[in-house]
């Protein structure tokens, strides 16, 4: 008699960052349904905050929801400040941020965004990591649909076969735990979880009922399904 094979489970289930939260209520509400992380965007969007209103959303936060401010191409001076007054645990370069940069300026720990145009990306993020003094600081690679005008939030999605493939050809050893975002919402977020096997998602429009706006339910089924995902 044949032994058929068991399904394979992940030994951990995958983490989810809420981003974009713009309010106290809403920032509760994903812990309430079990988000991991709370992105803050301190940048121009419909999601932007500043910082007194980010101050109360990480004041709210329990002792074990990690909160997390992007930037996009901004200065030390302005990342300190921030920083600084809001005191979240770590930041998100979502910009074109170098490795000389943040060699020179950055003694935090980071995640990264990039946004793959073809399936040759991991080259990139070899080279990136190689050029890093302190790789330890890097805590995440995300990854977001390539938009020429938008930095994220488009709704996008790039194709999650790309990392399965990378991750099948050894493209992806040496990088920091993988983050995949754009285009994830509570209908696909299972089969991008299957397909790319990240650490942790990452959404923000599709999460909501309008920009900067989140939907409760769509937050709910969001983190159930991404974390039912095998």
């Amino acid at each position: 008699m044949g032994v058929f094979p068991q399904k394979r489970e992940r030994a951990v289930a995958v983490r989810v960052k809420i981003e974009g939260i713009t309010s106290v209520a809403d920032a509760r509400a994903a812990i309430r349904y079990g988000a991991d992380a709370i992105g803050l965007v301190f940048a121009k969007s419909p999601r932007q905050v500043d910082i007194k209103k980010a101050r109360r959303i990480v004041a709210s936060l329990g002792p074990f929801v990690q909160s997390v401010g992007l930037f996009v191409d901004a200065t030390i001076e302005e990342i300190i400040t921030t920083g600084n007054a809001v005191g979240f645990d770590m930041l998100q370069l979502h910009g074109k941020e170098t490795p000389r940069w943040i060699n020179e300026y950055l003694d935090t720990p980071f995640i990264k965004a990039f946004r793959p145009r073809d399936a040759r990306f991991t080259g990139q993020l070899q080279r990136f990591r190689a050029a890093l003094d302190r790789r330890h600081q890097w805590r995440g690679v995300v990854l977001d649909a390539y938009d020429p005008k938008l930095a994220g939030g488009t709704g996008k999605s790039l194709p999650w076969e790309w990392i399965a493939r990378a991750r099948s050809n050894g493209k992806l050893k040496g990088l920091p735990a993988l983050v995949l975002a754009g285009g994830l919402n509570p209908d696909n977020v299972a089969e991008a979880v299957r397909i790319a096997q990240p650490a942790a998602v990452d959404v923000a429009s599709g999460v909501e009922s309008r920009p900067g706006k989140k939907d409760y339910a769509k937050m709910r089924d969001f983190i159930a399904a991404a974390k039912a995902a095998t």
